[in-house]
């Protein structure tokens, strides 16, 4: 029961930890070209936009490209699901399946100018940069502790080794 609850709870904060940023980041990218080029440049991406801004149709499309990579996050880059796999080809697969998800959802919800390739060719990369700059500092985090782990683990084998104070 408890596994239950807890696999519920990552997989809303998966949700949520997706769906906030890319409604930050759409507004950022709509606000930098109004101001740019004016309205001139919503002429192209007029589904995603809007004239005034991200359609509530926008937001809801975005919120169900959170619900799919929530869950994504959840069975890859949790312990929950595949344990066996390094958590290294976790993260590829895991990003990789994205990218397609989302190529899939630029494409049928018309996000993105077909003629466009800069588009088409920026859209990976800018993923694949937020991805790694958000989750950078979980990386340095986690290396950390691994590091003072470690420190703490060879102290505790000098301390009950032959030799060590506290050996019988």
């Amino acid at each position: 029961m408890d596994e239950n609850r807890s696999m519920g709870k990552l997989f809303i904060h998966n949700i949520l930890a997706t769906f906030v940023p890319s409604i930050l980041v759409f507004s950022l990218v709509g606000w930098v070209l109004s101001q740019i080029s004016g309205e001139a440049a919503f002429n192209d991406i007029q589904t995603i936009y809007g004239r005034d801004g991200l359609t509530y149709h926008s937001i809801a499309q975005i919120f169900a490209l959170s619900v799919i990579l929530g869950a994504l996050n959840t069975v890859f880059l949790s312990e929950i699901f595949l344990k066996k796999i390094m958590l290294l080809w976790r993260y590829v697969m895991f990003i990789f399946i994205s990218l397609v998800v989302l190529y899939i959802f630029a494409v049928v919800f018309k996000w993105l100018p077909t003629d466009l390739w800069i588009a088409w060719v920026m859209m990976p990369v800018c993923f694949v940069v937020f991805f790694l700059l958000s989750s950078a500092p979980f990386i340095i985090a986690t290396r950390l502790k691994d590091r003072r782990y470690e420190k703490l683990f060879s102290e505790y084998k000098t301390k009950n080794t032959i030799g060590g104070e506290n050996a019988k």
